[in-house]
This record gives structure tokens, C-alpha cells and sequence, in this order.
């Protein structure tokens, strides 16, 4: 698995927010934060979805259940992000990584 670029302020900073809040409002609060980074940031659901590995890949070296509920959770957002992003502009390129519904 190749490492994400995830600084160990944004980990920190994950964690603190993930204590602060809870699930459910750090879930609403990643998913807000990423669909503002659209400005500058195309596609902000890879980057989770990088996120989210490199939590999984750190609760499994480090036995800290935190870091794969908090994995869980951005791979969650990733895909909540994906699909608005989709609904949004139809012509965004198809990712294979997520679910692509056919009608």
C-alpha cells in the first residue's frame, strides 16, 4: 500500500476533532469540509479515501479501535462526498473506487 500525503497535524487534528465531537458530527463535519475544498482541491473524495487507508493501515500496526472507527468514518464521507460531487455535475468522470448506480 503506498502512503497517503497525510501530515501528522492532519492526523492529530482528525483525532481532536473526532473526541470533540463524536461520530456522527465529525462525519457531518468532514463531509462539509470536503465539499467547501472543491474550490481548490477537484477531488477531495480520493484524498479521504487515502485518509481512510492510512487510518485502517495505523489501527491495525497500532491496535487503536479510535483509528478504524475514524477510518470508517472518512470512507463513509468519501463516498457521501463522491456521490454529491456526481449529482452535482453529471459530466464528473466515472471512479471505479466508488459505487456508480446505472439507470
Amino acid at each position: 500500500m503506498e502512503n497517503a500525503n497525510i501530515s501528522k497535524k492532519i492526523i492529530d487534528e482528525y483525532v481532536r476533532i473526532f473526541d470533540k465531537k463524536g461520530e456522527e458530527s465529525f462525519y457531518k463535519y468532514i463531509v462539509g469540509a470536503a465539499i467547501i475544498s472543491v474550490q481548490y482541491n477537484k477531488f477531495p473524495e480520493i484524498d479521504l479515501l487515502e485518509h481512510s487507508n492510512y487510518f485502517f493501515s495505523m489501527a491495525r500496526s497500532k491496535g487503536n479501535k479510535k483509528y478504524f472507527i475514524i477510518g470508517k468514518i472518512l470512507r463513509k464521507a468519501a463516498h457521501k462526498v463522491y456521490r454529491a460531487l456526481f449529482a452535482i455535475d453529471k459530466d464528473r468522470p466515472l471512479n471505479f473506487k466508488f459505487l456508480n448506480l446505472l439507470k
